[in-house]
């Protein structure tokens, strides 16, 4: 290699490393930022992996007072008479206080 040759390959090495180190820079940073975005992300993946499990929780007990609830609805006692009969004191109490058939029947 002459003389020449090698001060080119120092001229080129030169020029190149300045602009190499400029790449360098800014991957530098984009890494930088990258990594900043990777932890933001995975703190908002373990905030929502938290909630995802209070809700979770929340749901299951949610369908078991469901059931209980259905189970307590099946088990009722329907009331002895049913509506007939509770319409026919409300005849009563309406003849007994305002001394007349309101609803043009007989109250028994």
């Amino acid at each position: 290699m002459s003389t020449a040759e090698t001060v080119k390959d120092f001229i080129r090495i030169a020029n190149t490393a300045g602009l190499a180190k400029d790449v360098v820079d800014l991957l530098q940073a984009k890494v930088t930022l990258l990594a900043d975005k990777v932890t933001m992300l995975e703190k908002d993946n373990a905030a929502l992996t938290q909630e995802n499990t209070t809700l979770s929780h929340q749901n299951q007990n949610l369908k078991l007072e469901n059931e209980q609830l259905r189970a307590q609805l099946q088990n009722l006692q329907p009331i002895a008479g049913g509506l007939h009969e509770m319409g026919g004191l409300l005849c009563s109490l309406l003849c007994s206080l305002m001394g007349c058939n309101p609803l043009g029947k007989s109250c028994s």
